[in-house]
């Protein structure tokens, strides 16, 4: 495994695990602007993360001959794409506000 899947890795692990200690350590009815946009920061990180490391092995395992660099970077900007349209859904919803 290369070491960019790695950090990718890593670095979703940290968004969930902050994502988490928002979630059970905050009261939401006394959230202040930071904390609304932590949270929100943290849900984006988590999916990114989440979409391109499942985009990426859905892909390896459906591509035996495959150019890793194309495939990571395809499944990080559709990552992307999935995250932002999901954050823009729920505050467009206004759920958490």
């Amino acid at each position: 495994m290369k070491w960019d899947i790695w950090g990718i890795i890593v670095a979703t692990g940290s968004a969930i695990t902050g994502l988490a200690i928002i979630v059970f350590k905050t009261d939401p009815y006394e959230a202040s602007f930071l904390m609304l946009f932590l949270f929100y920061s943290t849900i984006a990180l988590s999916i990114w993360g989440v979409m391109t490391l499942a985009g990426y092995y859905i892909r390896r395992l459906i591509f035996k001959n495959f150019i890793h660099s194309r495939i990571i970077s395809r499944s990080f900007a559709e990552g992307l794409i999935v995250s932002v349209a999901f954050v823009v859904f729920i505050v467009s919803l206004k759920l958490f506000f």
